[in-house]
């Protein structure tokens, strides 16, 4: 699967949490939804004052609009090496400990949301089943 087949894919399975993302569609996504805030972010913070509430409210419809494929394609590839989608709870924790001790441990916190990162980068990066699983068929590559 290339670049503009995964993205295009991941809008179409815009609310589908079920079935199984090959490693390509998960990392072309992540690339496009890397891509697309950097940009979105670039743009709206030129069109519009960040101390406008408008501002926020755009940033929240971007990040919204963005940020469900992109749940729903991991789930998916979670789904691909044999893994229930919850799983992705699992690297919440980290995160939420990191934002609770930014102010008092700024490096403590860094290395947590790094290492938690990393961790996720490795976790997804699994090798898939190359038979069919209780998630469904092997995906297209």
């Amino acid at each position: 699967m290339n670049f503009p087949q995964s993205v295009s894919t991941c809008f179409k399975k815009y609310l589908d949490f079920k079935g199984r993302a090959s490693r390509s569609e998960f990392w072309y996504f992540f690339l496009f939804y890397i891509l697309a805030c950097f940009l979105g972010g670039f743009v709206i913070g030129f069109l519009v004052s960040p101390s406008s509430e408008f501002f926020y409210v755009l940033v929240i419809i971007f990040f919204v609009g963005l940020f469900i494929p992109t749940l729903s394609v991991t789930v998916r590839r979670f789904h691909d090496f044999g893994v229930s989608g919850w799983m992705y709870c699992a690297f919440i924790p980290p995160f939420m400990i990191s934002g609770y001790i930014q102010d008092a441990q700024p490096s403590l916190a860094g290395i947590i949301k790094l290492g938690t990162l990393v961790v996720f980068c490795v976790y997804v990066s699994q090798k898939p089943n190359k038979r069919k699983n209780k998630f469904g068929s092997v995906p297209k590559k």
